[in-house]
Formats: structure tokens, C-alpha cells, sequence
């Protein structure tokens, strides 16, 4: 449906979260459920950076290098 499985879990992923964050809002938790939904969110800071890492592929140069978060250094010389 979604592709590959790196492509799944990063269209999955903010979507789990987003929902845990709407359930868990404004409660007190256990610390278990703390780290379980810094995991999720964390995960989703993950899908967002692969998303633009896949935009700015897809934009090329010399676009690309301004949306991807970590752009590469080129082997030209300025």
C-alpha cells in the first residue's frame, strides 16, 4: 500500500503519535508512558527529516540542498 517498509513506518508513524499525544494530554503519567510517547514523537521528528530527505531528492540541485535538513557537502570547489 505505502511501499517500502522505511516509507511505512514514516507516513505510520506521526499519525500514532499524534494520537497518543491527543490521548495523554494534560494527565500526569507513569514514567513508562512518558518514554514510551518521547519514543513516538521522536520517531516522528525521524519521518519528517526522511520526508524532506525524499523532497529534496526529488527537487535536485540546486533546490534540494536548501529543504534537506542535512544537506551533503559537494566535492566542487567554490
Amino acid at each position: 500500500m505505502f511501499g517500502t517498509p522505511l516509507t511505512r513506518s514514516a507516513t505510520i508513524m506521526p499519525l500514532v503519535a499524534l494520537v497518543a499525544l491527543v490521548l495523554i494530554w494534560g494527565r500526569h503519567l507513569l514514567p513508562a508512558v512518558e518514554v514510551a510517547v518521547v519514543l513516538l514523537l521522536s520517531g516522528s521528528v525521524l519521518a519528517a527529516v526522511h520526508h524532506a530527505e525524499v523532497v529534496a531528492h526529488r527537487v535536485g540541485e540546486p533546490f534540494g540542498s536548501l529543504i534537506s535538513p542535512c544537506p551533503s557537502r559537494s566535492s566542487r570547489s567554490a
